[in-house]
């Protein structure tokens, strides 16, 4: 009696067959929408920093994807190798004189693209699997400003000095708990010291002494607050470009009052004859804190970008006289 297929053993067959032609249509479909069965050429670059890539990231030719990261690596020269590929059907963009540099977004991240010579005649096709001229590379630079133009600017300079920004911070925090400890020290030595004035004289100093101390703690405190902002935004290089005018503002503000601290110290010392010698030290070292403070108050918006060295010759970064 010859083999048969019930009707239900028939029905499920067919589902299975069916569902295999869809699944196999729908990888079809995928890949047709990615650049899964696209050719592609292969290249590699260096760079100084990661700035935040990973595999995945695009690369992008005049705002437009043309390939990705498919791999980045830390070398043995503390370098870090990213390798690159590029659809095929883009391979025309890529030539000898070709410069691939890091864009950052509004947004927060990072991308890298790639300029082209702009003059195609001049230059000559770079082959799957070579090097691939980043902006870090010196000869990168060369070309970058001599044929396509300044290697940075604007928010890309931003993305490229954010890992600087993070440094000077981290420099700058020794000064702020250096200030605040000195300034708990003086708290303790000033009660110490009051009760061997003499009424007036001690009503006098008391006051401003408090005064004065109550201001660098102010400074200081307000000083890592935005420190720890920064360091909040360092994913996110558009939030920081919103904020540099707030920040700007708000350095400088209390760099003014860095500036008024130090006169009431003069002040003090200009009025209080005969000042005990414990008391002058610690007007002297309290002046010396405010000088650190106002340096680094000074620094934080070249940091931020908010300002260049080329306007600091030509304007006051705060209210009173330098240092």
């Amino acid at each position: 009696m010859p083999f048969t297929f019930k009707s239900a053993q028939k029905a499920v067959a067919s589902f299975i067959i069916i569902a295999i032609f869809l699944l196999i249509t729908m990888l079809i479909l995928i890949g047709k929408g990615s650049d899964l069965f696209e050719r592609k050429s292969v290249f590699y670059t260096f760079l100084n920093k990661g700035y935040g890539l990973q595999a995945g990231t695009a690369i992008k030719y005049k705002d437009f994807v043309v390939g990705k990261i498919t791999g980045i690596d830390l070398q043995d020269n503390d370098t870090i190798r990213v390798d690159i590929m590029i659809l095929e059907k883009y391979q025309r963009l890529m030539e000898k004189d070709c410069v691939i540099k890091v864009a950052s977004a509004l947004l927060g991240g990072a991308s890298l693209e790639l300029l082209s010579h702009p003059d195609k005649n001049l230059t000559n096709n770079l082959l799957s699997g070579s090097l691939l001229l980043s902006s870090d590379m010196e000869q990168g630079q060369t070309i970058m400003t001599q044929y396509i133009g300044s290697p940075t600017g604007g928010a890309d300079e931003l993305m490229v000095k954010v890992g600087d920004v993070l440094d000077m911070i981290n420099n700058m925090e020794p000064v702020l708990y250096s200030t605040l400890l000195n300034v708990r020290d003086m708290s303790t030595s000033f009660k110490e010291i009051m009760g061997g004035l003499a009424g007036t004289d001690k009503t006098l100093v008391s006051d401003k002494l408090i005064g004065i101390l109550d201001d660098v703690r102010n400074m200081t405190t307000g000083l890592k607050n935005i420190m720890t902002e920064i360091d909040q935004k360092k994913n996110s290089i558009g939030a920081l470009i919103y904020d540099n005018k707030k920040l700007y503002t708000y350095i400088e503000s209390m760099a003014n009052n860095a500036d008024q601290t130090m006169k009431k110290v003069d002040t003090i010392f200009s009025e209080l004859k005969g000042m005990p010698s414990d008391l002058k030290q610690i007007l002297l070292l309290l002046k010396e804190d405010m000088i650190e403070l106002k340096k680094v108050m000074e620094n934080l918006p070249f940091g931020i970008g908010s300002k260049s060295k080329k306007e600091e010759q030509n304007t006051t970064i705060i209210g009173g006289d330098r240092e």
